[in-house]
C-alpha cells in the first residue's frame, strides 16, 4: 500500500472551516459534532446545491469527488421510479434519521481518507532537524505555490498577487494550525509606490479613452445602439484588466514577512506543527 501523507481529521476540520469562512460565510463556526444537515440551509443559502458545494470542498482540498458520489456517501437514497410521495417521504427519513449521525467530524474523516496530504513537520538536514526547512518544504506544496521555482529568499509578492497570497495564507494557517497574524486589508486601489499610481492613472486613462472612442464612432454613424453594445463588454474587459494589474501591486503581508523564508520562521516559532 503507497505510503503518503495525509492530512489528520483535525487538520481538515480546520481547512472545513476556515473554506466556510472564504466561500459560505464568515461569521458561521462549525460544530464538528453536529450533523452535516445543520448547516444546509446556510449552504443552500450560498451555493443553492449542497452537493456542489461539497464537490467544490473536495477540489479545495485536492481531490475529485462528484455530485453523485457525495450523495452515496450521505446516503441518499432516491431510486427511480418513485413517486412523488414517496421521494418525499425518503427525503424527511434522510433528515429526521439518517442524517443525524452523519456529522462535520465524519465528513473530515471521509475528506482526510482521500485528499493529498502536506506535511509541514521538522525536516532533517545535514542529520539534524529543522523545523523552518520542514514548513518551507510545505509552503512549496501548497496548491498556490506548487510549481514554481522558490527559494527561502523569494519574496511571497514576486511569486504571486494578492489574492493568492490570502489563499496561500489562510491554507498555511490550517495545515500547519499555527496562529499567524492578520494580513492587511488592503483596498484593491491601494499601491505600492508613486509608480504605481502612475501605472494606475494610466490604466484609467486606457479605458476613459476606449470608451470615448467608441461613442464618437457610435455618433459619427447615428448608432447609439452600436456605441452602447461596444462599449459595454469593452469597459468590463478593461476593468478586470485593471483589477488583475491592481492585484499584484497590492501587498497583504503583515511587517515582517517578506519572503518564503519569513513566513517558515514565523510557522515555526509558534505552537507545535501538525
Amino acid at each position: 500500500m503507497e505510503d503518503r501523507t495525509r492530512f489528520t481529521t483535525e487538520q481538515v476540520l480546520r481547512g472545513i472551516q476556515a473554506y466556510v469562512e472564504l466561500d459560505v460565510d464568515k461569521e458561521l463556526v462549525i460544530d464538528p459534532d453536529a450533523s452535516v444537515n445543520d448547516y444546509r440551509q446556510a449552504i443552500e443559502d450560498s451555493h443553492e446545491c449542497p452537493l456542489c458545494f461539497l464537490e467544490m470542498l473536495a477540489e479545495y482540498f485536492g481531490f475529485q469527488y462528484s455530485e453523485t458520489r457525495w450523495a452515496v456517501w450521505l446516503k441518499i437514497k432516491s431510486p427511480p421510479g418513485l413517486s412523488k410521495s414517496e421521494r418525499k417521504r425518503a427525503w424527511e427519513h434522510w433528515q429526521e434519521v439518517t442524517s443525524k449521525t452523519i456529522t462535520v467530524r465524519k465528513l473530515a474523516e471521509h475528506i482526510a481518507d482521500h485528499a493529498p496530504g502536506t506535511s509541514m513537520k521538522p525536516a532533517t538536514v545535514f542529520g539534524v532537524e529543522c523545523a523552518p526547512a520542514g514548513v518551507f518544504r510545505g509552503l512549496c506544496q501548497l496548491p498556490e505555490v506548487r510549481g514554481k521555482r522558490v527559494a527561502p529568499s523569494t519574496r511571497i509578492s514576486q511569486v504571486m498577487g494578492c489574492s493568492k497570497i490570502e489563499e496561500m495564507w489562510g491554507r498555511a494557517k490550517w495545515i500547519s494550525g499555527s496562529n499567524l497574524p492578520m494580513l492587511k486589508r488592503n483596498p484593491w486601489w491601494s499601491l505600492r509606490s508613486p509608480a504605481d499610481w502612475i501605472d494606475a492613472v494610466g490604466q484609467c486613462l486606457a479605458i476613459v479613452v476606449a470608451l470615448a472612442t467608441l461613442i464618437y464612432i457610435g455618433l459619427e454613424t447615428d448608432s447609439a445602439f452600436y456605441a452602447f453594445a461596444a462599449a459595454v463588454p469593452t469597459l468590463g474587459i478593461l476593468l478586470i484588466l485593471t483589477y488583475c494589474a491592481s492585484d499584484t501591486q497590492r501587498n497583504p503581508l503583515p511587517e515582517g514577512v517578506t519572503t518564503f523564508g519569513d513566513l517558515a520562521r514565523l510557522i515555526a516559532k509558534s505552537e507545535a506543527v501538525s
